[in-house]
């Protein structure tokens, strides 16, 4: 009779526990299908898994893909039809869409800058069509008036295709005029800084949450692409990567990076 008594008490300590593990899974959110399409502003220092480890912070996992290659334009993407590929082949829950640096801020021989909004809004529409949501990455001019034109042009152009705008470019601003670390390389590149800025950004316009500073910061090992480039014939996962850089940034860069991103107007 103990032994059954004994029995009957474990049997309700397992059951009573039941309910919590199964509310514990059900809070558990299912990761965020993202996929970056653009050039080297993206795949410079791993910008997506980047954007993944912040998103994780604040408790928004995301699963990660890119199709990018050195240079290429938005109209090129479409042309050679990998987006379109991929939209049929995966399910993504949002695509965050990168145009070549500086556009659509144009000089009047550009006439690849001069087609770049009708490229991105064709894309937003593949995407939109494909149940997803496009975000435009807005890029970034080194100059705070430059930036200041770009910004206003790329703000106005996503509205006009109805597209969610992530001014990179502005946080990099803010992020130059509180810390004075330059957060691009001399080529125009993003350094590590900047990707962080960039990462930041995203995660708060793919989350449409405050972006947040993992505590504690996770390792976080990205594969240099910059040292291969990849080849925007097929997403990034499918093809060999190079070495990986597991270098962390400092807390001051996270913070400001983070701060950043979340001073937006």
């Amino acid at each position: 009779m103990r032994a059954a008594r004994r029995l009957r008490a474990l049997l309700g300590v397992v059951l009573a526990g039941m309910p919590l593990i199964a509310a514990t899974a059900a809070e558990s959110p299912a990761p965020r299908r993202v996929l970056f399409v653009g050039n080297s502003l993206v795949y410079y220092n791993d910008l997506p898994r980047m954007t993944a480890a912040l998103a994780a912070a604040g408790a928004a996992p995301l699963e990660v893909e890119m199709i990018a290659g050195a240079g290429t334009t938005m109209r090129e993407h479409l042309a050679r039809g990998t987006l379109r590929t991929e939209l049929a082949r995966r399910r993504y829950d949002t695509v965050v869409l990168q145009d070549r640096g500086g556009y659509p801020l144009c000089t009047r021989d550009d006439r690849d800058c001069a087609d770049s909004v009708a490229a991105m809004c064709e894309a937003a529409t593949l995407v939109r069509d494909a149940g997803a949501r496009p975000i435009w990455f807005g890029t970034w001019q080194g100059l705070a008036e430059a930036q200041a034109a770009l910004g206003k042009l790329g703000a106005r152009a996503a509205k006009d295709c109805d597209v969610a705008f992530a001014d990179v470019g502005a946080a990099m601003q803010r992020f130059l005029a509180r810390s004075r670390v330059r957060p691009w390389l001399d080529d125009g590149h993003p350094d590590a800084s900047g990707s962080w800025v960039a990462a930041a950004v995203l995660a708060r316009a793919i989350t449409n949450e405050r972006a947040h500073v993992p505590e504690p910061m996770p390792e976080t090992c990205r594969v240099r692409w910059q040292d291969a480039h990849p080849d925007e014939g097929s997403v990034a996962s499918a093809q060999t990567a190079p070495a990986r850089d597991c270098t962390m940034p400092s807390p001051a860069i996270l913070r400001g990076a983070v701060d950043a991103a979340n001073r937006s107007r």
